[in-house]
């Protein structure tokens, strides 16, 4: 087989592959990023206010798109959004001044991640879209900045907000480390749905999604993959998950898994999905926690 012939057919396959995956083109109004911002404003109580969280903000996109539709709730909506970044912040701050000055929206210039310290974030060009903690060797970056970090805790402690209804996390293979940040909340079950950004990014922070299936025994979420028509709850690690490939995961409280509409899921014969019944969620849930309880 010739070398071109090799390419053709890794090419199509790989295509064909993430098509059946789901692992789509991240664009936020067509990968379920924007169905689930709906989907969370519905089952919140119209009357009351709705607490949202973006976790690196950069210019605004994903808090525009929750401020419009957020907008209008007769209980009203707080977004705290997270940008270390100064130039991204400074965009982030023209994107949303309407909502800041109402105070529906606060603007924080700390990173957040799993501790409270000082760290060097790396900025590869203006307005720093992968802007990281977990620098890449390969890329040239233009800045090197100390910025101050904090949890997602110790955050709502000092604010006294003790409900979050939903968390964006877009932190460029940090994610994890936000998600430890957050164990307090989550273990009370004091968050809606948790999102985060999965990619290959996640290499240089040496974590993978493993992790967090591991970090959620004993706690009442469940892991969900956003795509464009459905949360896909997977009952249960597989390597075959471990692809790196972009894409947004959730974490689901179990109590919203049937009001947000979620499919369960788990890698089966083939190492291909396959559907799972009433029974079997049952089943998986007594083992992570079994599993949580001997570890």
């Amino acid at each position: 087989m010739t070398l071109l012939a090799r390419q053709l057919i890794w090419r199509s396959g790989r295509k064909l592959y993430m098509w059946a995956r789901k692992d789509e083109p991240n664009e936020i109004s067509s990968n379920g990023e924007l169905r689930l911002q709906r989907l969370v404003n519905d089952i919140v109580r119209l009357d009351s206010k709705m607490t949202v969280f973006d976790v690196g903000a950069r210019i605004g996109d994903w808090s525009k798109t929750l401020v419009k539709i957020a907008s209008g709730r007769p209980g009203g909506f707080e977004l705290h959004a997270f940008e270390p970044v100064p130039d991204s912040r400074i965009k982030l701050k023209e994107t949303l001044a309407k909502q800041i000055g109402s105070g529906e929206v606060r603007i924080n210039a700390n990173a957040l991640s799993n501790e409270s310290t000082t760290a060097t974030i790396y900025v590869p060009h203006y307005t720093g879209g992968t802007s990281t903690l977990h620098p890449d060797p390969t890329v040239n970056y233009e800045q090197a900045l100390d910025v101050e970090t904090s949890t997602i805790d110790r955050y709502c402690a000092q604010n006294s907000i003790t409900y979050v209804d939903l968390i964006k996390i877009d932190t460029e293979g940090n994610d994890l480390k936000v998600i430890e940040g957050a164990m307090e909340l989550l273990t009370a079950g004091r968050i809606g749905v948790l999102q985060f950004e999965y990619n290959y990014r996640w290499i240089h922070a040496r974590n993978y999604l493993k992790d967090v299936f591991d970090l959620l025994r004993n706690t009442p979420y469940r892991v969900a993959k956003v795509c464009s028509t459905a949360l896909e709850v997977y009952v249960e690690w597989h390597p075959e998950l471990e692809r790196f490939f972009e894409t947004n995961y959730a974490l689901v409280h179990e109590r919203l898994t049937t009001p947000l509409k979620c499919a369960f899921y788990r890698i089966g014969f083939g190492n291909a999905c396959e559907s799972v019944d009433e029974a079997s969620k049952a089943t998986a849930a007594a083992q992570s926690i079994r599993r949580g309880q001997v570890s």
